[in-house]
Parts: structure tokens; C-alpha cells; sequence
């Protein structure tokens, strides 16, 4: 008669036997079976709770803990003495104990195998399922202003609650067809006079949750709102560089008519200049106060517009990177093109003050926290300036809060542009990476570009270091001029 045990329990015998492979072996996932464990050629485990057809049923999100059946009854073995292997690792994580946590519905195969004696296996399928997740609401604008003679996107205004429903498909009603059309996917044509309409969305799923939306057509869609880049208040930019002051501003709604900006230098006259495109150019040190005022109001209308004060100076050779934006190349199945690693991951943090905050990659070939890179992947990252500015050399900071040389970057190409299109060599580059410190490296000479893209080359994988770390991580980046 077989005997139902959960792998917590110990025979004594087996307890020796095991004892003994642990110590041997660790947790190692590189198992050696040289060991005579032919005390073990007779027994068998099978996997608990299998159906007729020898899955596992399980639930996205609801943890399980393996437990198995080991013949003959007298023999035991611990979960920790086995090695769990999914074909599809991505579907669940199953830790060392056999504890499964199922991520995302689908089916594939676990296999079980004693440690000790590789004739000591069994598999079964791993079918995930994941209940259904009905539509519970729809929002969207109560009134929206779209201009005469124009096509507006307005299913980009259209959120389907929750963002994980099963079926956020939606359909759009129009109460007025001479004042605009609206498309199966969403797309606003205005007409050529003026006029409203009720738009109306509703789920396919239930049509009796829907949302409706004013929408006018006019001759013209007035600024209504302005977003100063607030983060430059009170900084200080170094006497070289070009300062992307316009692209930094945001105006509202997105779809007005006349998005043209007013500067004005109301403190520091002959410190700077500001082109009509909102890029600031220092002339010479000292403070600044710049007044931006919206053109695309309605006459009558109150003012639409902002300051801000910042300082040049002539004592840095680093620029201020207060302004600038960064981001890479590859988008993971999570939606985010960075890793996640606790509060870190994003790229912008290779533009902040603190080498304790990172940005992080996974390394080619390997996965991490359910980001995949492939093999081949060239992985880039692409830092905007906001304006053309030029530098000589550039400063590159390890993460400063691990030690870990395996998770540093080891070299990189860096390239220059003007229209994030067309990049020219800068040139390559080795990073020292024996420490976490931050490095000024030389360029071999002097370069004038808005764009910059890093290309990461080496790291401890590919470059001799040996596979530790699944990630790459930056602690930061910038450019300078002396």
C-alpha cells in the first residue's frame, strides 16, 4: 500500500543518508550523482492532486506548496532534497522548498528528481488558469474641445477599468454626425463649422457601462494651462551649456491651436539668451528670472503664464542635468524599459546626484524579475540634453551601494546626435570596474551633440568576469567640458 507523506517528514535512515548529500552538495543547481545512493533504485514519487489526465491545476496568484508520495511507505524524502524544474520558468516561480507561486496562465512541464539518485524522478503538467476579469467601468473627459477641420485621437482619452479586464474592447456613439464623425477605433474628424456632440463609449463586453463625453468643435482651441519645469528652480547651470527650457514645457489641453511661447528675461538682461524655441544660451554668470507667456489664449482671457530663477556660474565643468531625460532601447513584457530592482530600475536615475540610486538592464540571455533580454540583444540607453552642447569627456558611476563587480557595466560605445536618427562613433571605451566608484574618462576629442547613446559592450559575461549577477546596474552618467 503506497503511503501519502508531505516531504516534511523524515524517515530515519533517509535523514542520514540525507544529511550527508546536503552537506555535499549545498544548493547548488550543478548536481553530481556519484555518490551511491543505490538505496534509493527502487523508490518512486509522484506528484499529489494530479487529475485524470496528470496536471496540476493551479490559480494565477495563488500559491501552492508541492507535496508528493513517496513509495515504498518506509522510505522519505525532504522537499529540500529534491530539485524542481520548470520547461517554462516564466509561468511560475517554485522555490527550493516546492513552493509554487503561479504568475500567468498557461501549461508546462515540472519535473521532480531526488538529488541524490537521478533515477528518482517524476513529472506532470502545470496547467495554470486565471479567473476572468470583467469590465467594471469606463472613464473618460465630461467635455472635450476639438477645432474645426482637424482629426483628434480621442480614444487616447479612454480608460478601461481595470487595466487588466479580459475584454477591454469598447464601441463609440455619436448624437450629432454634422458636427464630427468618430471612427470604430476612436478618431474624431471635426466638421467645417461649429457644433457639439455627445460621445458616448461602452464596453463590448457589457453595454451597460458606458460613459459620455461633450465634445465642441470650434475655430479655436485656447491654451488653457501651463507646466513650468519647476525642478530647475534656484539650480545652478555651468556657463557652457545650452539649456532645453522649451521642450521641458507642457501646455494644456495637448490639442490647442496656437502653442507658441512668449520669453522674457525679466532679471539677468546680457546673462542669457533665449531663442524662440524656448533654448537658453549663457552669456555670463550670474541670476536669472524668465517669464513664459502662452500666445494661444482667448482675447479677453486671463494670462496664461509662469517664472522661474536659476543661476550661471563658471565654476563647474559637469552640465546640469536637471532637465535632461533618459531611456533605452528594449521593452519588456512588463511594460517598463528597465528592470525593476526594489525602488530602482529606471533610467532617469543615471541622471540624479546619488550613485546609491540605479538604473538596471538585464544582461543578455538571462531573465530578472520577469525581464528578459535576448541573447543577442544590443542593449542601449539614449540620454536627451534637450539642446546641442559640447564636452570632452564624460563621468560614469558604478552603483555605490554593492560590491558586486558582476553587475557593473565594463565597457560601452558612446554615439552622438543631433535628431535621435542619425548617430555618429564617439568612440569605445573600458570602464574600471574593480571597485564602486565613479570615473572621468576622456574622449579623444571635443564633440557637440544633443543626443548621446550609451551602447553597453562588456560586462563580467562576456569579458571573462565569469555569469555572477543577472543585471547590469548605473549609478550615473554625465558629460563635461575642461
Amino acid at each position: 500500500m503506497k503511503k501519502r507523506r508531505t516531504l516534511q517528514r523524515y524517515a530515519a535512515a533517509a535523514c542520514l543518508l540525507l544529511g550527508g548529500l546536503l552537506a555535499a552538495i549545498g544548493c547548488s543547481e550543478n548536481y553530481e550523482y556519484g555518490t551511491d545512493y543505490s538505496v534509493y533504485n527502487n523508490v518512486t514519487i509522484t506528484v499529489d492532486h494530479l487529475d485524470g489526465s496528470g496536471a496540476l491545476d493551479l490559480k494565477v496568484d495563488n500559491q501552492y506548496n508541492l507535496t508528493l508520495t513517496v513509495t515504498p511507505e518506509n522510505m522519505s524524502l525532504d522537499n529540500t532534497a529534491c530539485h524542481f524544474v520548470l520547461d517554462d520558468p516564466t509561468l511560475a516561480d517554485i522555490s527550493a522548498e516546492g513552493s509554487i507561486m503561479p504568475k500567468l496562465a498557461g501549461q508546462t512541464k515540472l519535473t521532480v528528481t531526488f538529488r541524490g539518485n537521478e533515477k528518482v524522478t517524476t513529472s506532470c503538467i502545470l496547467r495554470i488558469t486565471r479567473d476572468p476579469v470583467p469590465v467594471t467601468g469606463i472613464k473618460i473627459p465630461s467635455a472635450l474641445d476639438v477645432e474645426i477641420n482637424t482629426e483628434y485621437n480621442f480614444a487616447d482619452n479612454v480608460t478601461v477599468l481595470p487595466g487588466n479586464a479580459d475584454n477591454p474592447a469598447v464601441t463609440y456613439e455619436n448624437d450629432n454626425p454634422n458636427a464630427l464623425t468618430i471612427t470604430p477605433e476612436g478618431v474624431i474628424k471635426a466638421g467645417s463649422v461649429f457644433g457639439r456632440a455627445n460621445i458616448t463609449v461602452a464596453s463590448v463586453e457589457d453595454p451597460n457601462i458606458k460613459a459620455t463625453c461633450l465634445v465642441r468643435v470650434l475655430d479655436k482651441i485656447p491654451v488653457t494651462g501651463m507646466k513650468l519645469p519647476t525642478k530647475m528652480e534656484g539650480k545652478s547651470f555651468p556657463i557652457f551649456q545650452k539649456i532645453g527650457f522649451g521642450s521641458a514645457i507642457t501646455l494644456t489641453p495637448t490639442n490647442a491651436t496656437d502653442k507658441s511661447l512668449n520669453y522674457e528675461i525679466v532679471e539677468g538682461q546680457g546673462v542669457v539668451s533665449v531663442s524662440s524655441d524656448g533654448v537658453i544660451t549663457p552669456i555670463a554668470t550670474g541670476d536669472v528670472k524668465i517669464k513664459v507667456t502662452a500666445n494661444g489664449i482667448i482675447e479677453g482671457d486671463p494670462e496664461v503664464s509662469g517664472e522661474l530663477s536659476f543661476t550661471i556660474v563658471d565654476n563647474e565643468t559637469f552640465y546640469q542635468r536637471v532637465l535632461w531625460t533618459a531611456h533605452s532601447n528594449i521593452l519588456y513584457s512588463t511594460g517598463n524599459d528597465y528592470t525593476v530592482d526594489s525602488n530602482n530600475g529606471p533610467m532617469n536615475l543615471i541622471l540624479d546626484e546619488a550613485a546609491s540610486t540605479y538604473a538596471v538592464l538585464t544582461k543578455p540571455g538571462k531573465t530578472y524579475n520577469d525581464a528578459k533580454t535576448p541573447e543577442d540583444y544590443k542593449l542601449a540607453i539614449t540620454v536627451d540634453m534637450g539642446a546641442p552642447n559640447t564636452f570632452n569627456y564624460f563621468n560614469w558611476a558604478h552603483r555605490s551601494s554593492n560590491t558586486t563587480e558582476g553587475l557593473r557595466v565594463w565597457g560601452i560605445t558612446l554615439q552622438g546626435s543631433d535628431d535621435d536618427v542619425n548617430y555618429t562613433n564617439i568612440g569605445d571605451f573600458d570602464i574600471p570596474h574593480s571597485d564602486n566608484k565613479a570615473y572621468d574618462i576622456n574622449l579623444p576629442s571635443e564633440v557637440t551633440y544633443r543626443y548621446v547613446k550609451i551602447l553597453l559592450t562588456k560586462w563580467s559575461d562576456n569579458s571573462g568576469g565569469g555569469s555572477t549577477g543577472s543585471t547590469m546596474q548605473i549609478g550615473g552618467f554625465n558629460v563635461g567640458k575642461k
